[in-house]
């Protein structure tokens, strides 16, 4: 239940009307309490004398002025996120417009306006003034308006500051470190006892609809391996495109699935239309590729918006170098094992990471070089020889490719870095750095 509703506050986060309409819905049920006030002909006591005294017809036509001026407001705060988000698509790519619709503050600002459009007619229907001639309703939106008049310059600030590509990749970068916090944990979960993998009798259980797999309720499938005392090993990880009827969970110890069982595996996997960072450290990843990929194309030849997001990256892998991955086995309260999970390793984030930005840059000398540089801060952060290794790996792989693209001047700058690499690694007798191309 507890992943359901993580999944569906997600959902709602995402969205553009959520926020905006509980701020609505607010503002309508205050416009119903203060019209009640007004037409009871309350006695607002030392707090009159700070409430409007303009009378029925003066607070009738204060609250018309306001509620027309909010919705031509409204209207012309969507028309700029519109523009806002459609630029940000063709220029760094249509996934990231969930960052746009994630954004609180646009969120927040286009809900007060369209809040304080509702409360003023709202409190047209319900009341105007007393008999004292107060109104606590106009009174209110006035501060309204002058609230959403501030909102209005800092929602201009904040537009301006969100096109930005280097603001954009920092939003991604900042998500993309929480992802890999719990795909690499600092504390890691110790077991009592190994899983047993190997059973005469399984079955497997299949996938009830095709699209990705964003999100795996872990504790409650321990709970269902607990309760009908079987093992479970998981073949798929969020992230994992499924066609339907594909395997998805092994159950050890049964020749056939109940149907009962198979429900409630089933119903621990979400899968929908398109992947999420919930539990797919892989998808920040992803976003930052893409930026930079996008940025290299012929189109845009923008390699300082490629280096920014290979500088993120290094330093969100940097963050988990020395990390082990998050543990692949879930126990029950007795210490247990009764599943076993497919998890994200740090080589396969790496290759995510560097390797269509590496195959994207072989004629641009800026981001091939930072890419070595990369490596080596990252390197840098790891005690474990293979991480190292790795990320020797992939600053060969750049020398590779950029061997016979780049002129002799640009490869003597890569072939520095890269030798600096290697030293800093203590690899300088073990890997070669690899000889140009013939007519590199």
């Amino acid at each position: 239940m507890f992943t359901w509703l993580a999944y569906f506050w997600q959902r709602m986060r995402g969205s553009l009307w959520f926020v905006p309409s509980i701020m609505t819905s607010a503002a309508a049920f205050l416009a119903i309490v203060t019209g009640w006030l007004d037409d009871a002909d309350a006695d607002y006591g030392a707090f009159a004398t700070v409430l409007f005294h303009g009378g029925p017809e003066a607070t009738r036509t204060l609250l018309s002025t306001v509620a027309g001026s909010m919705i031509t407001v409204a209207g012309v705060s969507y028309s700029i996120t519109m523009v806002a988000m459609s630029l940000a698509s063709s220029q760094l790519g249509p996934r990231l417009l969930r960052n746009f619709r994630r954004d609180r503050s646009n969120q927040v600002v286009l809900g007060s306006f369209i809040a304080t459009f509702l409360f003023c007619l709202m409190a047209l229907w319900t009341g105007t003034a007393g008999v004292y001639g107060a109104s606590l309703s106009a009174s209110i939106a006035l501060l309204m308006a002058t609230g959403s008049l501030f909102l209005l310059i800092y929602f201009i600030h904040h537009i301006a500051l969100s096109m930005q590509a280097d603001y954009i990749i920092d939003e991604v970068a900042q998500e993309l470190r929480a992802s890999l916090a719990l795909a690499f944990p600092e504390q890691q979960q110790e077991h009592t006892q190994a899983f047993d993998g190997s059973a005469r009798e399984w079955a497997v259980v299949a996938a009830r609809s095709n699209g990705y797999l964003q999100s795996i309720d872990e504790a409650g499938l321990v709970r269902v391996a607990r309760k009908h005392e079987v093992r479970l090993v998981v073949l798929r990880r969020p992230g994992h495109f499924l066609m339907e009827s594909a395997p998805l969970v092994k159950v050890l110890g049964c020749v056939s699935v109940p149907d009962d069982l198979s429900r409630r595996i089933q119903r621990a996997f979400i899968i929908g239309g398109r992947r999420t960072a919930d539990q797919d450290a892989e998808q920040g990843v992803h976003q930052l590729v893409e930026i930079a990929v996008r940025a290299l194309s012929p189109s845009i030849n923008d390699p300082f918006t490629a280096t920014t997001c290979v500088d993120r990256l290094s330093g969100v892998l940097g963050q988990v170098a020395d990390r082990p991955a998050q543990s692949a086995i879930g126990c029950d309260t007795d210490g247990q094992a009764r599943v076993r999970f497919e998890r994200t390793d740090f080589s396969g984030i790496v290759s995510t990471a560097f390797d269509q930005i590496r195959q994207s840059s072989t004629g641009v000398p800026a981001v091939a070089i930072r890419l070595i540089e990369a490596c080596a801060r990252i390197a840098e952060r790891s005690s474990i020889p293979a991480r190292r290794e790795l990320l020797a790996h992939q600053a060969r792989m750049v020398m590779v490719g950029c061997s016979g693209s780049l002129q002799d001047e640009d490869l003597a700058v890569l072939r520095d870095r890269y030798a600096k690499l290697l030293e800093g690694l203590d690899l300088a007798g073990s890997v070669r750095a690899p000889a140009p191309r013939p007519g590199g």
